[in-house]
């Protein structure tokens, strides 16, 4: 996925034209509120997947812990089976 980037020339621009105290368009006003729009719509974004990395790293570990535990009982389980088999053959 490519980078989204901000251009924060327009906004410059047209916060400079404002504390100037020059005549500002209605262009300048729909450039600079769609460059907001687009800084915080990226930013939802970056915050929405830094989450879901959190989300992903906390369930990469929890299914490590299962994957032990049910290596555990598997073992728990062989042994009593082994247990089991030397006594019905071998104890007699």
């Amino acid at each position: 996925m490519s980078e989204p980037s901000i251009d924060t020339n327009k906004i410059f621009a047209f916060l400079r034209k404002l504390v100037e105290g020059k005549k500002l368009s209605v262009q300048d006003a729909h450039e600079a509120s769609n460059e907001i729009y687009n800084m915080a719509a990226i930013n939802t974004i970056e915050r929405l997947y830094s989450r879901l990395d959190a989300l992903d790293s906390k369930y990469d570990s929890l299914r490590w812990l299962i994957g032990v535990g049910l290596s555990l009982i598997g073992f728990g389980i062989t042994l009593i089976g082994l247990m089991v088999a030397y006594g019905t053959f071998f104890a007699g």
